[in-house]
């Protein structure tokens, strides 16, 4: 679901892309698979920031991180600076 998201992402179709976005997240949660939920809400603020909605983007990105941070991951740097990109 994810990648199909990204899919329809590419090609500017952002309410399905939202849509699969939402299917995805649900199925890693129901998973309990941290990662991928921190990689679907990433994407979800990358199509809000997309969109313009900067205040989603916003909550969608500290919500990557804060997963991505509890991970350890040397993603939360990327997470950290797309915050920036839509908080500044």
């Amino acid at each position: 679901m994810h990648q199909l998201g990204n899919i329809a992402y590419q090609q500017g179709d952002y309410a399905t892309a939202r849509q699969r976005y939402a299917e995805s997240l649900e199925i890693e949660q129901n998973l309990g698979n941290q990662s991928g939920i921190a990689l679907t809400f990433g994407q979800m603020g990358l199509l809000a920031e997309k969109q313009g909605d900067k205040t989603e983007a916003a909550r969608l990105f500290r919500e990557a991180l804060e997963i991505l941070e509890r991970l350890q991951s040397p993603n939360a740097e990327i997470a950290r600076e797309s915050l920036k990109r839509v908080s500044g």
